[in-house]
C-alpha cells in the first residue's frame, strides 16, 4: 500500500530517514570541528575578553567595550529570562543599536529554542518509527482484503458512492498511523507548552522594558552605565564611538534633552523596533517559522518525501483503482502534492 511502501523494504528506513537525521545531529553538535571553522563567523565574547579578577585591566577593558561592540557587524543575544534584567547587557545592546544599520542586525537566540527543536526532532523520529513498525506488522494480503471489504461495506451503507468508499479506505489506512503518534503526543505537547511560555515571557519583557528596572552587580557602576546609554541615544550624535568618562567624550545631555529622556528613548527602541525585528525573526509565541517547522519534523519530512518515490512501491498489492486512481503513478503524484 502507498503508506507501507518504504516499510516493506527494511533498508530504506535506516538509509533514507535515520541516517539523514543522524547526520543532522552530528553537524549540529560537531559542525564547527568537522569543517575546521571554515564556515564559522568570528565572535567577540565580553566575558571571555574582559579580565574578571584584575580590576585595573577590567576597568580598561570595560571602558573599551563600546569600541568592540560598535565594530561588530552583528550581535547575537543568547536570551534567558534574566537578560533584560542585567544592566551591562542592556548597555551593550544600546551601544550596538546606535552603531548598527538596523535592528535586524541584532539576533535573538532564546536558550529554550535548541532544546525544544532537538526534542521535537527526536519525538518525531520516534513517531515515524512506530508508524513503520505498525505498517510492517499490518502488511499482507489479509490486511488489504479486510480494508477493501470494510470500505465496500461502509460505502454500501452510506449510499454506495465511489468517493465515500475512497474516503473510508483512506481513513482506514491513515488512522492506525495517527494512533502510533499518540505515545509521543503528550511529550510533544509539554515541549511546545514550554516553548510558548519562554517565547511569551521574552516578548512581554521587551514590551514592558525599562532600563531603570535592570540590576547591576556593582551598584556603584549604575551611573556610568546609564550615562553610556544616554550618550548613545542623544539625537544627532556624532558617529564615533563614545566611551563614558573618557577624554574628549561628548558633553552631558542638555536640559531640553535630559538624561531621563535619553533613557526613555532607549526604552522605546527596545519596546518598538527591536521587538518588531525579533517577531520578524522568530515569530509570535504561537508561531513557528517555516524553516524551524522543517527541522522539527525532519523525520516525517524525509519519510513523506521517500514514501512517494517509485522504488518504494515494487511490491504494492493494493488495488489503486479501489481508491479511485487510474494508475500507481497517479496515486503517488496525488499524495506527493
Amino acid at each position: 500500500a502507498y503508506v507501507r511502501g518504504i516499510c516493506d523494504r527494511y533498508y530504506l528506513f535506516p538509509l533514507l530517514i535515520e541516517l539523514p537525521v543522524l547526520v543532522f545531529f552530528v553537524f549540529f553538535f560537531f559542525g564547527q570541528q568537522l569543517t575546521g571553522g571554515c564556515f564559522a563567523p568570528s565572535f567577540w565574547l565580553d566575558k571571555l575578553c574582559i579580565h574578571q579578577t584584575k580590576h585595573d585591566l577590567k576597568a580598561q577593558q570595560v571602558a573599551a567595550l563600546p569600541v568592540f561592540v560598535a565594530r561588530s557587524s552583528r550581535m547575537l543575544v543568547l536570551w534567558d529570562d534574566t537578560y533584560f534584567e542585567r544592566l551591562w547587557c542592556n548597555m551593550e545592546m544600546a551601544t550596538f543599536a546606535k552603531y548598527s544599520a538596523s535592528p535586524e542586525k541584532m539576533e535573538f537566540l532564546p536558550l529554550w529554542l535548541a532544546p525544544w527543536m532537538l526534542s521535537s526532532v527526536l519525538l518525531d523520529l520516534l513517531g515515524v518509527t512506530l508508524v513503520c513498525c505498525m505498517q510492517r506488522s499490518a502488511s499482507g494480503e489479509g490486511y488489504e482484503e479486510s480494508i477493501e471489504a470494510i470500505s465496500k461495506h461502509g460505502a454500501e451503507l452510506l449510499g454506495g458512492s465511489q468517493s465515500v468508499r475512497t474516503f473510508i479506505h483512506m481513513f482506514l489506512e491513515v488512522f492506525p498511523s495517527f494512533m502510533c503518534y499518540l505515545p509521543v503526543a503528550l511529550p510533544t505537547l509539554l515541549s511546545f507548552k514550554r516553548k510558548i511560555q519562554g517565547h511569551e515571557l521574552m516578548l512581554e519583557q521587551m514590551a514592558s522594558f525599562d532600563l531603570k528596572n535592570a540590576k547591576c552587580s556593582v551598584e556603584a557602576d549604575r551611573p556610568l552605565v546609564e550615562e553610556q546609554v544616554a550618550l548613545h541615544f542623544q539625537p544627532e550624535i556624532d558617529h564615533e564611538v563614545i566611551v563614558a568618562g573618557a577624554a574628549g567624550a561628548a558633553a552631558p545631555v542638555e536640559a531640553e534633552d535630559s538624561h531621563e529622556e535619553a533613557l526613555e528613548r532607549f526604552n522605546n527602541y527596545v519596546q518598538g523596533p527591536l521587538r518588531a525585528a525579533c517577531l520578524d525573526s522568530i515569530g509570535d509565541q504561537k508561531e513557528v517559522p517555516l524553516h524551524l517547522c522543517y527541522i522539527c519534523f525532519l523525520p516525517m519530512s524525509f519519510y513523506a518525501a521517500v514514501n512517494v518515490t517509485p522504488f518504494a512501491y515494487g511490491d504494492c498489492t493494493m488495488s489503486y483503482s479501489t481508491m479511485g486512481f487510474d494508475s500507481p503513478n497517479h496515486l503517488m503524484v496525488t499524495f506527493a502534492t
